[in-house]
């Protein structure tokens, strides 16, 4: 894979970002977790340059003690009082994107897990371009003949046209990884009124996209990266941000599409084999480094 296959271009409709910056990094010496080093560059610094490296313009938000440095052009929140946990760290993010409409898509991610914005190409393209106030999950079908003409989509929400593909309005897209599509695909339709096998249901839908799930029922949540999704502003507005509250148990209450992290961007630096793996990736891939090199801090 180039570097330029991994660094494609975000839309400009990813309008903000709110990054959680903070942690003692008890798993990493004790150092604060933005200003964990691999390869010489903080964490923080590569996942800015991360940003830079895919274009993203639109606000950026850092969730972060007043003793982690961030860019004058990074806006500084913190959860009020601190030590809040991740999700009312969240809350204060999108408190100061107060600015943006409810359709602004906006990005969470995390300072440890500097590549995920890699992946933010391809959780926007979930979204039509043109789609508005609404999202839409679309496999890749032509017409609904593609389908056969008895598939029932009710059971997952999904909506068939005549002629098109086939949509179903959620509120955000997240990264799960390789091994959940098995597990993920069949929850998606367990209430389906067809029954019927995947294969027959869906037989053009994209490798790397799955449905939505209801929020009923269970996922496989150490595979779905909640905090490194793009989100309907709207969507998270809405949502109750408890202190101490797991973001799992906040998030797998919304409507979800998922895209298949197959290229592992979204994997996190939370002990030294996290941060021994990194090194080892940007030793296979020193170009890369390089980039994040010169494009951070913002």
């Amino acid at each position: 894979m180039t570097i330029k296959e991994m660094t494609p271009a975000v839309p400009a409709a990813l309008a903000g970002c709110i990054i959680l910056a903070g942690g003692t990094g008890a798993r990493l010496g004790g150092v604060s977790k933005p200003d964990y080093r691999v390869c010489g560059v903080r964490l923080l610094d590569l996942l800015l340059g991360s940003m830079q490296a895919v274009h993203f313009s639109g606000q950026i938000v850092a969730v972060a003690p007043a003793d982690v440095a961030v860019p004058p052009s990074v806006r500084r929140v913190l959860e009020d009082p601190p030590l809040g946990g991740p999700l009312a760290g969240i809350g204060a993010g999108i408190v100061a994107l107060r600015d943006l409409p409810d359709h602004a898509l906006v990005a969470l991610t995390t300072c440890d897990a500097p590549l995920a914005p890699l992946l933010w190409r391809e959780l926007c393209e979930v979204w039509p371009a043109d789609d508005g106030e609404r999202g839409a999950y679309r496999g890749d079908c032509a017409s609904s003949d593609a389908h056969g003409a008895d598939m029932d989509y009710s059971g997952a929400g999904m909506d068939c046209a005549d002629a098109g593909c086939d949509s179903v309005r959620y509120d955000g897209v997240v990264p799960v990884t390789a091994d959940a599509r098995d597990q993920l695909m069949p929850q998606a339709y367990s209430s389906s009124a067809a029954q019927v096998s995947l294969q027959q249901k869906i037989p053009a839908l994209r490798a790397d996209i799955l449905p939505p799930i209801a929020s009923a029922q269970p996922a496989p949540h150490r595979s779905i990266h909640y905090a490194l999704g793009a989100y309907r502003l709207g969507a998270l507005r809405r949502m109750r941000y408890e202190r101490n509250r797991s973001i799992r148990s906040a998030f797998s209450t919304l409507q979800l599409g998922f895209v298949i992290d197959r290229q592992e961007f979204c994997v996190d630096v939370d002990n030294e084999a996290g941060a021994q793996r990194l090194a080892r990736r940007f030793q296979e891939h020193s170009e890369l480094l390089q980039l994040l090199r010169h494009t951070a801090p913002l």
